[in-house]
């Protein structure tokens, strides 16, 4: 492999740093509940006798809950912590990665062809180093925040279904997906759920995803 070649190779990791944080912070953003239809509580047949009264439908924004809810907080909070780790362990490789290359561009006239070589060679090591660090970094992370968030959502709906049940729900439609385009303010459960999900013991508060 020619040196400009090699040298050009040395920017495929620039920028991928802040892209694995953004990915995360996209993933935390757009975490969905796994219903399809959006339905979280049904337990009685919404069609009734002409003298029965109206169904009571809920509504509850998970996305939200999941984002205010103490142990979401502390979740996030602890992602971002392990990013940071990381991206201090990747930045400090780029930055010797572009010192190699510097070095690189200014021996090339100077070094002997196999001199050259074994440095450039060297230099691919690492930068292959660099780029298989940031791809395992980005699979932890994804996995990481897919166990957690499940977790806590899993909970979160254990509460909601705890609320239906309480409270004669027949039916609690999840809304942060815009499955439904419509709601009234009177009958959004989302602050009741986050305060109960909150009053939980700490035990309660994250019920692993079977798998």
């Amino acid at each position: 492999m020619r040196l400009s070649t090699c040298c050009k190779k040395a920017l495929i990791f620039q920028g991928n740093v802040e892209e694995i944080m953004q990915r995360v912070g996209v993933r935390w953003r757009n975490v969905w509940c796994g219903v399809s239809a959006a339905v979280l509580l049904c337990g009685i047949p919404l069609v009734h006798a002409a003298s029965e009264s109206t169904p009571r439908i809920g509504y509850v924004d998970l996305q939200r809950a999941l984002n205010n809810v103490n142990e979401g907080r502390r979740a996030k909070g602890e992602l971002e912590r392990i990013f940071t780790k990381r991206r201090t362990e990747l930045e400090s490789l780029k930055t010797t990665l572009e010192k190699k290359q510097q070095e690189l561009e200014k021996d090339r006239h100077i070094l002997s062809a196999e001199a050259l070589q074994q440095k450039q060679e060297a230099y691919r090591n690492e930068l292959l180093t660099l780029t298989q660090k940031m791809n395992t970094y980005e699979g932890e992370l994804a996995q990481k925040e897919s166990e957690t968030t499940g977790a806590i959502l899993n909970a979160l709906r254990h509460v909601v279904r705890k609320l239906g049940a309480d409270e004669g729900f027949e039916v609690i439609l999840e809304t942060s997906q815009d499955v439904v385009l419509f709601s009234p303010t009177k009958s959004d459960l989302t602050e009741r759920v986050i305060e109960r999900y909150n009053a939980l013991p700490e035990s309660q508060r994250r019920i692993p995803v079977r798998k």
